[in-house]
């Protein structure tokens, strides 16, 4: 370990910049991550929470107030516009002297609102995704960057002291190497989490798409009763 630091601190300028801001892009990186795993962590817990206030079946009114208390939950919220939407195309209907057993959403707006709400409750979590998937892309390149350009600078001093003993370039070779471990090191993580926060959305496209069929069911009940 101590051989490490030594050479970081003893690398040329290039490498030295390569590091620094490949240290940059780590921090960012992490801090994405970090923020990520907050916001997914409280959008879990608010998602099981409405998932067990729906089993208990409450009316339609009631489940529709309750549901304010999850903004981070995308069913929650897409419940409390399409509540919103049913009522005011239900007083259309009545309005126009349709009877109740007639009145229910019509699919294609179900279909918009799901689109719409997922729009909005993703883009919190989906924000500096482009971000990270970014430094994926670069880390191990700029890492890359310094490695040729030290290996360079060891072959500029093979000519120059007119040997190829390892003793002379090993310290060289050793130092270009060190910004290709570092790229990975920034690039892995990221990924990782990149990964991991883009099955969590899907997770999230996929409940949502189930609920609203839950919801129509419950709608339609309603208007049948």
């Amino acid at each position: 370990m101590g051989n490490i630091v030594g050479l970081i601190l003893n690398t040329g300028w290039v490498a030295r910049s390569v590091l620094i801001l490949l240290g940059v892009l780590s921090i960012v990186s992490w801090a994405v991550i970090l923020e990520k795993l907050i916001l997914f962590r409280r959008i879990r817990g608010q998602s099981k929470a409405f998932d067990a206030l729906v089993r208990k079946n409450p009316g339609n009114a009631d489940l529709y107030r309750l549901s304010r208390d999850y903004p981070h939950c995308a069913p929650a919220v897409f419940y409390m516009r399409a509540y919103r939407e049913y009522h005011a195309f239900r007083q259309k209907r009545q309005a126009a002297g349709l009877d109740r057993a007639a009145v229910s959403v019509a699919a294609p707006d179900l279909a918009l609102l799901v689109r719409s709400t997922l729009s909005e409750t993703l883009e919190q979590p989906s924000r500096n995704l482009t971000l990270l998937s970014t430094i994926v892309g670069i880390s191990p390149f700029l890492g890359l960057f310094g490695t040729v350009w030290g290996v360079m600078e060891s072959f500029i001093q093979i000519g120059l002291q007119g040997t190829a003993d390892l003793s002379a370039v090993g310290p060289g070779i050793a130092e270009a190497l060190i910004t290709t471990a570092a790229g990975l090191a920034v690039a892995i993580p990221a990924l990782a989490a990149h990964n991991w926060a883009a099955a969590e959305l899907r997770k999230i496209e996929d409940r949502l798409d189930l609920f609203s069929d839950e919801s129509r069911k419950r709608f339609d009940g309603e208007s049948a009763a």
